[in-house]
């Protein structure tokens, strides 16, 4: 620099032609020095103002505000989408209208639906420091702002009254913010809000593995009540809860999803800059009274969290991409693979996988010795090595602490049997037995997409005919399972048209059905159950059973039982009942019970399932078998693997004597 400037003065001593062109040399050095710069710079971040000469330092107060309401009058900062992100502006009529309803999100009368009035007084709010409390002062109320506002208009430090924003200051200091990571918890079929899974953020102080246990989480959930599971399924269908962000240790959250409600966790970290993770908590800060309606398809978790990664980095639109529905799954793959914000990604297997492979590499004995363990844990365990007598203590542990957090057990009971098993697990010299569960091949975010269209054709009640189909979401037993849990099923509003013999006419009309089917394992046994509802085509006329005709019924069909693993097939038998009510029915309705058997295969090269339901329809008092088999096949085309396949399908309906046959072969397209 010195050399620069040295050389800088001798040339007022050159003659004229050479000092013009040593003049233009230094300005293109210049140029080249600042090209990389330019390039690698964000357009999102670069104003207009950045080409303009800063604000006077000697400036009054006053004069130096009534510069930066001129400037941002100029540059049409109130009507840049990134300050209508920051005011969540939506498009009203001719005008706009912010989704925030409490009054202190706003420091103008008007502005919920005016951004320059918002945007002037904020401005306003930035130069007046005279509040009764420090924290009170509109840079440590709306951080995000003052920031975007300053870099926009140029704006120095020395430009603005000093804030020390204690409370904001310690807040930040609390939680060190310098990389963010995306957290996916896998479907939790017990909780509507949580079928398609939950995402939340975790904001991580350093690159350490090992303490990220101990790092910060943002949470976004509704502020749920006691209704019953009807009333809040409605409630939250149409945004009747109120949903909110939260920040909390992160352990806290692997303790409910991974080891309470036994959900994988994966973890995706995320290649946002320091400065673009702090943007994301002090955006938090800013939200922190506020709340926005909760819907389970839309407004939800993870399209809220894209919110904040919009505002993190301007250069995104993440929730544009999902303007009527928001499945997490779908929301992962927008953010780290269409976006590119994935930098690696880790696996966190619930504590019930992580006990079920402990069993599964441990021998039947030693799992008799566990569950003897579990209700004596000072019982003598006979014909047992040294390994295998550790092995079986902590089996049995980790089995009563998953009882005890799932509050299945109470812990006046849970402690001194883990307190005992502990002390007789430290009395074996031989390391910790436990095996890790290996990552599945394909995480959520690589998984199908969730919509579907398919065509197909086939014969029916002797007839050919022709099917188109379309499904907004989510996923079936016989789509790919890769990224899925295996034996879990939803689906919304499928509808399949059907023209045969020139007629067209809904063929089914699922409004949802849920699929979930858990195998028993070695420790665990838990409920397996199905559930549909909507319109469906039913072989009957004139209140009898029909061999080439069926009419339009609705209906409600669900069941209850037990799965199995057995190999690749995961096998299951359910009680079954099912509802249907349509004019073409005796008495307009009639009800039918029975059993359900069937077997899943889910390999990556196909997925078949075979099934078998009985139901004894009352209004006719005889059986009726429903067999079917579906079979799947992907289509591998080019880079698109999971967006094609091919799917068979035969079903039989039989009662008494007579029968009906259906087969179809069909496309899909996933999108």
């Amino acid at each position: 620099m010195y050399e620069l400037k040295s050389r800088m003065i001798r040339i007022k001593t050159l003659p004229l032609g050479l000092k013009m062109s040593f003049n233009r040399w230094m300005g293109l050095l210049t140029l080249s020095m600042m090209l990389p710069a330019f390039a690698e710079m964000d357009p999102a971040h670069t104003s207009l103002s950045s080409q303009m000469s800063p604000l006077s330092a000697q400036a009054s107060n006053t004069e130096i505000l009534s510069d930066a309401l001129a400037r941002a009058d100029r540059l049409h900062l109130a009507d840049s989408p990134y300050w209508h992100r920051l005011m969540v502006y939506q498009k009203k009529g001719a005008g706009f209208e912010s989704a925030v309803t409490k009054s202190s999100f706003f420091l103008a009368s008007n502005g919920s639906h005016d951004p320059k009035a918002e945007l002037d007084a904020t401005l306003k709010g930035l130069f007046n420091a005279s509040t009764s409390k420090p924290d009170d002062a509109t840079a440590c109320l709306f951080p995000v702002r003052r920031d975007w506002l300053v870099e926009q208009l140029g704006l120095k430090d020395s430009d603005l009254p000093i804030t020390p924003c204690p409370a904001l200051t310690q807040w930040l200091q609390g939680i060190q913010p310098q990389h963010a990571t995306l957290v996916f918890s896998s479907d939790y079929m017990n909780n509507p809000s949580s079928m398609f899974g939950h995402t939340l953020l975790r904001l991580d102080p350093d690159a350490n593995e090992q303490t990220r246990l101990l790092a910060y989480a943002i949470n976004y959930s509704a502020q749920t009540d006691n209704a019953s599971s009807a009333s809040f399924a409605i409630k939250g269908l149409t945004g009747r809860y109120p949903g909110s962000y939260d920040i909390m240790p992160y352990y806290e959250k692997v303790k409910e999803y991974n080891d309470f409600e036994s959900r994988d966790l994966w973890e995706y970290s995320l290649n946002l800059t320091p400065s673009e993770t702090q943007r994301i908590t002090k955006r938090v800060w800013e939200l922190r009274f506020v709340s926005f309606p909760y819907y389970f398809l839309h407004s939800n978790c993870s399209y809220q969290l894209l919110g904040l990664m919009d505002v993190a980095r301007p250069s995104l639109s993440l929730q544009d991409q999902f303007p009527v529905y928001a499945i997490p799954t779908d929301t992962l793959r927008a953010s780290l693979i269409k976006a590119g914000l994935l930098e690696k990604v880790a696996y966190r297997p619930a504590f019930a996988s992580r006990l079920n492979a402990q069993a599964d590499h441990a021998k039947p004995p030693v799992i008799k010795a566990a569950k003897t363990l579990v209700e004596k844990p000072n019982a003598q365990l006979e014909g047992l090595s040294i390994k295998q007598q550790a092995q079986a203590s902590e089996m049995a542990s980790d089995y009563v602490y998953h009882q005890f957090v799932g509050h299945h057990i109470d812990k006046d009971v849970a402690q001194p049997k883990l307190r005992a098993l502990l002390i007789r697990r430290s009395q074996y010299d031989v390391p910790d037995t436990r095996v890790a569960v290996p990552a599945r091949l394909i995480d959520p975010a690589q998984g199908h997409l969730t919509s579907r269209i398919l065509l197909g054709g086939g014969e029916a009640q002797g007839h050919g005919f022709a099917d188109l189909e379309w499904r907004p979401a989510y996923h079936d037993l016989l789509d790919p399972a890769g990224g899925y849990r295996n034996g879990a099923g939803i689906n919304f509003l499928q509808t399949r048209l059907r023209v045969q013999q020139d007629q067209l006419s809904i063929q089914q009309l699922t409004l949802l059905s849920i699929d979930s089917l858990s195998p028993k394992t070695d420790f665990f046994d838990p409920l397996s159950w199905n559930l549909a509802l909507g319109i469906r085509q039913v072989s009957q006329d004139q209140n009898a059973f029909s061999r080439d005709k069926t009419h339009a019924v609705s209906y409600v069909q669900g069941g209850e039982g037990q799965a199995w693993q057995l190999g690749s097939a995961l096998c299951y038998g359910l009680a079954s009942a099912a509802l249907e009510a349509g004019k073409f029915l005796d008495h307009g309705w009639r009800v039918g019970v029975g059993p359900s058997l069937g077997c899943l295969w889910n390999m990556p090269a196909f997925s078949l399932q075979i099934q078998s339901t009985q139901l004894f329809w009352q209004d006719q008092h005889a059986w009726e078998n429903q067999s079917k088999v579906g079979a799947q096949i992907p289509l591998h085309l080019g880079s698109n693997d999971q967006r094609q396949a091919l799917r068979v399908s035969w079903q039989q309906n039989r009662q008494s004597s007579q029968q009906s046959h259906e087969f179809s072969l069909s496309w899909l397209r996933y999108f």
